[in-house]
């Protein structure tokens, strides 16, 4: 990667004669979307959206008003689990489910159940920024699954 950014670089400066500015800019755009398709978890002011709008695939925003807890599963020492942290949703029984989500199989008897469609694996996951954010936006509990 790094090799062929050079190449690149060095054609673009020696051979078409390209302006740093270009070249700057250009940059900063490859980044951007670089960084922007890298997103796999968004908490804002809405609500939760699970993956990103950049890969094409459908993304799910599920609103502050149907999210009954945020629940952190596999979530290292604290939460008694190993490997790589994933977040999930609880809904509220009430609440209308997401835009793309067609069906949800909800199990009175499992009522903690976090059904696959609503949790994703979030590498290197700062709980105090995670929990920071929920509180900010939604004032959600955040829990241990």
């Amino acid at each position: 990667m790094v090799l062929s950014f050079a190449g690149f670089f060095a054609f673009a400066v020696l051979i078409v004669k390209v302006g740093a500015f270009f070249l700057v800019i250009g940059g900063a755009i490859a980044a951007w979307n670089l960084w922007n398709s890298s997103v796999v978890l968004t908490v804002g002011r809405r609500g939760v959206r699970f993956g990103t709008r950049r890969t094409g695939e459908t993304t799910t925003l599920v609103p502050w008003s149907s999210i009954r807890e945020v629940v952190l599963l596999n979530a290292g020492p604290a939460g008694l689990g190993g490997g790589e942290p994933e977040v999930g949703l609880r809904l509220r029984p009430e609440a209308p489910l997401p835009d793309s989500l067609g069906s949800l199989i909800y199990d009175p008897a499992h009522p903690d159940e976090v059904a696959p469609e609503l949790r994703v694996t979030v590498r290197g996951l700062d709980r105090a920024k995670l929990e920071a954010a929920v509180e900010a936006h939604g004032g959600v509990p955040v829990v241990n699954g």
